[in-house]
């Protein structure tokens, strides 16, 4: 146990681990990372523990200021002195007390009072206090009088009110007025001098935030040579991309505050040249604007996510993109770990931890990335393939889960329609343009063309399938106008002939249009040069014009209904697992075979999802079913009923992390499965315990060399933990899927035997 320096400890929420010696804290903190991410090879960089913070967000009460209590959000703790913020801070502190004795403070309840917050904001060259009001309040101009009063006293340099409504609990606004000073300030880092707004972010502690900043000039110096690009996403006013200048020929901050971006531009005209002389920038919306950069190779990025972490379209830029390395500096392990696991390019090259937050849970690790196929210099990343007008062939673009495009290749290349011959005519791309989800199949063999036509129809992996005929950028300024442009001058030959018509959109991402807008433009451009009639429900032709983040693909529809509908189903629960992403998982399994009778568990089979695609695909298997609820066994059997396969699969009521007492050992060659992403199960202890379990039963039930197939929920270090703990199963394959707006990891485990398991405790070292 530790004395605490801090008088109001206990009762203050903001700290909560003074009474542990900070030696202890930093292990805590290590041995958390270390899980996470599955090594103890950690870095660990920390300074002083008390005394640190260089911001602070007060709320006022009666009596003052201070911090909310521990637990409760609604009552203050007062406090004069803060134990872990500087010394400067602390006579702001007392100065902002003594100019408020008795504040009218906001009671965040009733809604009522006038006084909210004070910001109190040092660097090494200035301070700046930012007084938080409620507008609505009957008092305004009476603490606005007192606020221009104590910032004519010259306590601190830059003095701002903020406006924040009543209904909301934010510390910063937009909308502020400034009686002293800038609503910029200046912090001085590494002998650079950044300027940041005070309404937006910077880091709170300097001294660790420059060891960040050396540290990522060490590891970014490894692999970064003078040339290429450097992107700094989420990179606030540039201070990561700056220090970092030298590594590469240009360097683009992207970040979502807008201030923060203009700051960000005269930070780089300052220390890396004038914006006529380099061709450094800043870029605002990351998840908007990146996917369609013309990006510099070798490419390098490094990225400082909020707690929140990255935009799903980032992610899967990234991916798509795949720079040659990515420094992730994240302030929230657990949520970069799950994001890790979708950037699958990748490996992890070194881990470092940096105590931003001594006294406090929390802290910032650096991940170093390594491409394990860096894609190499040449081409901008902008040159695309060409669209099918321009490369005279015929493209099929297909849709499905995302995460599972190498099973649509894969079961494309294998349609019993075409030849060997055949299959070297098909040029497959996964994920075109980034768009996740998508495959397309280009072809310039009229003959394999009609083939493949005719075979995409039975297709198990897919959704839908469109005949592509165009894509193209939007314009940023115009979108819709050049949705437009492009369609008035694309041929449609095909409608001259057709006796009615409708256009379907799918758009995903942020534009200032919907769907129905796009169909309505489109409909009158074809109806207008066609005379053809549009019918929503009776229609001969359907032109898909679909608008994923920044790119228009535009095609005919050759699926009227979605290809997963396949099954006549009469229960359907709230979350079900759909049949693309049934069959990627008893493919990855290795069925359909030829390997005679065998068997296969579904333990959690929910609606029968996976049993009913496993017997429609392999009429040898020998299928069992179960799951925890009454009512669920019923529905999974009615849909075994309809389906026509009630005689062939059995489906009991059972607790899957006990059919090591239901079934004898080595019953069954495969598990598929799809358990529960653990959402209610808690915490990772509990998540721990409940893996265990299963894979522990799983390993019984299963025949050595088994196959464990399961979809692990996006929290998947406690199944990775369990994993290595125990060692009965080789983990084979892992990939990041989505399903129902759920990213879960796709795992092919393989079950060890007796004798391989008896090698590996003998030749293991003794656990510490």
């Amino acid at each position: 146990m530790e004395t605490p320096r801090c008088p109001y400890f206990g009762a203050c929420g903001g700290c909560t681990t003074q009474d542990v010696a900070y030696r202890h804290q930093r292990d805590r903190k290590r041995d958390d990372l270390a899980k996470l991410f599955g090594t103890d090879e950690i870095s660990v960089f920390s300074h002083q523990p008390y005394g640190y913070r260089s911001r602070v967000d007060m709320p006022f009460h009666p009596g003052g200021l201070g911090f909310r209590r521990r637990g409760r959000w609604d009552l203050i703790e007062n406090i004069e002195r803060c134990a872990i913020a500087e010394d400067a801070v602390n006579r702001l502190i007392g100065a902002v007390r003594a100019a408020f004795p008795e504040p009218d403070a906001f009671d965040v309840r009733r809604r009522t009072g006038t006084l909210r917050y004070a910001v109190i904001r040092t660097t090494r060259l200035e301070s700046c206090v930012t007084i938080i009001l409620n507008p609505e309040s009957p008092r305004l101009e009476d603490a606005r009088r007192r606020i221009r009063a104590f910032s004519e006293s010259g306590v601190a340099d830059n003095v701002l009110i903020g406006y924040v409504p009543p209904n909301t609990d934010h510390s910063v606004t937009e909308n502020y007025e400034v009686l002293r000073g800038s609503a910029y300030l200046t912090e001085e880092l590494l002998g650079l001098r950044f300027e940041f707004h005070s309404q937006g972010f910077f880091q709170a502690n300097r001294a660790l935030t420059e060891e960040m900043l050396r540290y990522s000039c060490e590891r970014l110096a490894r692999h970064a040579g003078g040339s290429g690009e450097l992107v700094d996403l989420y990179g606030g006013v540039g201070s990561f991309g700056i220090v970092n200048g030298a590594a590469a020929g240009r360097v683009t901050v992207m970040e979502e505050h807008p201030r923060s971006v203009e700051s960000a531009e005269r930070n780089l005209a300052e220390h890396l040249g004038a914006p006529q002389h380099a061709p450094h920038r800043a870029i605002a919306r990351p998840s908007e604007q990146l996917p369609a950069l013309d990006l510099q190779r070798p490419l390098y990025v490094i990225t400082d996510p909020p707690r929140a972490g990255m935009h799903p379209r980032v992610l899967r830029a990234l991916e798509y993109l795949r720079p040659d390395a990515v420094l992730y500096v994240s302030c929230n392990p657990e949520r970069a770990a799950d994001e890790l696991a979708q950037l699958e390019s990748y490996h992890v090259e070194s881990l470092a931890l940096f105590d931003l937050f001594p006294q406090t849970p929390h802290y910032e690790a650096v991940i170093e990335l390594v491409a394990k196929n860096p894609l190499g210099t040449g081409r901008p990343l902008s040159d695309r393939f060409r669209t099918p007008r321009e490369s005279g062939q015929r493209v099929f673009r297909l849709t499905t889960n995302p995460g599972i495009e190498a099973d649509v290749t894969h079961e494309a290349r294998e349609f019993r329609e075409l030849t060997p011959e055949d299959a070297w005519e098909i040029k497959t791309v996964e994920k075109p343009f980034a768009l996740a989800g998508n495959v397309f199949l280009e072809c310039r063999n009229d003959r394999v063309a009609r083939r493949l036509r005719a075979a995409i129809p039975r297709m198990r992996s897919i959704y839908h399938a469109v005949e592509h005929l165009h894509h193209f950028a939007l314009s940023d300024h115009e979108p819709l106008d050049s949705i437009r442009r492009e369609l008035e001058s694309l041929p449609l030959p095909a409608f001259a002939e057709a006796g009615s018509f409708r256009v379907t959109t799918n758009r995903s991402g942020d534009h200032p249009f919907a769907s129905h807008d796009v169909q309505r433009e489109v409909g009158a451009i074809v109806n207008r040069r066609y005379r053809t009639p549009v019918d929503l429900e009776n229609f001969e032709l359907e032109l898909r014009v679909d608008v994923i983040e920044h790119y228009c693909l535009v095609g005919m529809q050759m699926t009227r209904e979605a290809l997963d509908r396949r099954f006549p189903w009469r229960f359907r629960p709230r979350v079900t697992l759909r049949t693309p992403l049934a069959f990627a998982m008893l493919q990855r399994a290795g069925i359909p075979s030829d390997k005679g009778a065998r068997r296969l568990l579904d333990p959690f089979c929910g609606s029968g999802t996976i049993l009913i695609e496993a017997a429609d695909l392999d009429s040898e298997l020998v299928l069992y079913g179960g799951d925890w609820t009454h009512a669920t066994v019923e529905g999974a059997r009615d849909n075994l009923e309809a389906c026509g396969y009630a005689d062939r699969i059995s489906v009991t009521r059972a607790n899957a992390l006990e059919i090591h007492e239901q079934y004898p050992h080595g019953s069954f060659e495969y598990i598929v499965t799809n358990p529960p992403y653990g959402v209610r199960l808690g915490k990772n202890i509990e998540f721990e315990g409940f893996y265990r379990r299963f894979l522990t039963a799983a390993h019984q039930v299963l025949k050595p060399d088994g196959r464990l197939v399961i979809l692990v929920g996006p929290r998947r270090a406690p199944f990775e933990a369990v994993l290595r703990e125990l060692e009965t199963f080789e983990l084979l394959e892992s990939t990041v899927v989505e399903s129902g707006g759920v990213y879960p990891s796709l795992m092919v485990l393989r079950a060890r035997s007796q004798n391989e398991l008896s090698l590996t405790k003998y030749s293991s070292p003794p656990r510490s």
